[in-house]
């Protein structure tokens, strides 16, 4: 209690930040420009993040017995947008379609049912996952991520598709060093691990995949 309540104020600065980026759409604009005004766009990939920092900042507001009724109606608006607004994303730009994370993210951060979930994770499967190696990046890339792949086994295993889950974990473990450390990506063409980097980002996924799939916290 005592380190929420110290975290708190910058915790509400960034959240009610985040919260005045929503358009009338629920969507989340995804930057400011040099003029210091909201670009009139939003990621989906993007928006999937903050709908699940949304939940977790309300949960601990509800720990500290403080109201933020405007963060709910901010975060009942972002899920219906993810849910049933794809149209509110990528109105300017280039279509992010082809990377997984526009997939398999509204699975993972809990904005769809569960019945819409698995019907969106039948619906790309093979565009996106190769089997025995992991879950490309992007989906005419034959670059299968660990990041990516981790991230989607904790999707799985929300859907509690855990013979998935636990097959795809099993594949990642050929991508390591011998310091025991993963790649950031395997191209499978060409037989090389690319970019030849090991990010604190790619492990820590790997940590939150491997409590999921085990259940250990």
């Amino acid at each position: 209690m005592a380190f929420l309540r110290t975290c708190w104020p910058q915790l509400e600065l960034a959240i009610n930040h985040v919260c005045s980026a929503q358009n009338h759409q629920g969507g989340i604009f995804w930057a400011k420009n040099a003029s210091g005004t909201w670009d009139q766009d939003c990621l989906l990939t993007g928006c999937c993040s903050i709908y699940k920092s949304l939940s977790c900042a309300i949960h601990i507001a509800t720990i500290l017995t403080i109201n933020v009724d405007h963060w709910k109606h901010s975060y009942d608006a972002l899920g219906r947008a993810i849910s049933q607004y794809p149209i509110g994303f990528d109105m300017t730009w280039e279509s992010k379609k082809n990377f997984s994370m526009d997939w398999f993210y509204p699975m993972l951060c809990g904005a769809l049912t569960k019945e819409a979930s698995i019907k969106q994770l039948h619906s790309k499967w093979d565009l996106f996952v190769e089997n025995g190696m992991g879950c490309r990046c992007v989906q005419n890339q034959p670059w299968v991520t660990i990041a990516e792949t981790a991230e989607l086994i904790m999707a799985l295993c929300r859907l509690n598709q855990r013979d998935l889950a636990t097959e795809l974990l099993h594949s990642l473990f050929n991508f390591t060093d011998s310091d025991g450390l993963f790649w950031m990506g395997y191209n499978y063409e060409t037989d090389t691990f690319w970019p030849k980097v090991k990010p604190t980002w790619t492990m820590a996924a790997l940590v939150l995949a491997i409590d999921s799939v085990l259940d250990l916290t």
